[in-house]
């Protein structure tokens, strides 16, 4: 089972890769110049085959807008030192939710911090906060963790 974050907002959330860095794009190849430039989270759409929406999970109120992406090098909570790589996850997911609440009429956002496969179980820390208290270590991945994030 691999570790994943589930987004949902009230208005469209950006899909695709957030946070890569490539240095040269030519001819379908890509350069990098380090690991942690190429590394990204990448955002999917909660579409089933038929182009229908469906719930990530049963937990999230706001139900037709929401993301998933694997969770990339998000530090855990209680975490003292983080990696470069780490760093970068929590700065880039930090910025994708400043850039949904400034580019949008959006006011509220969940994230689910959990495997695959546990969307349905129960909750093991919740939290509400505005996005003006917000702090990065909110941000720390924690199984089952519920986060609230008001504009």
């Amino acid at each position: 089972m691999s570790e994943y974050i589930y987004i949902a907002g009230d208005s469209p959330l950006q899909t695709g890769a957030v946070g890569d860095k490539p240095r040269l794009t030519k001819d379908s190849i890509v350069v990098y110049n380090t690991v942690t430039d190429m590394e990204s989270f990448y955002f999917e759409e909660n579409r089933d085959e038929e182009g229908e929406y469906f719930s990530f999970s049963p937990h999230f109120s706001l139900k037709k807008y929401q993301v998933s992406s694997l969770e990339v090098h998000l530090p855990q909570v209680g975490d003292k030192m983080i990696k470069n790589s780490q760093k970068k996850a929590i700065d880039q997911l930090y910025l994708y939710i400043k850039d949904y609440f400034e580019r949008s009429v959006a006011t509220k956002l969940e994230i689910l911090f959990c495997l695959n496969g546990d969307e349905e179980n129960t909750i093991s820390f919740r939290k509400d906060v505005a996005f003006s208290e917000l702090k990065l270590t909110d941000l720390y991945y924690l199984e089952r963790k519920f986060l609230t994030i008001t504009k």
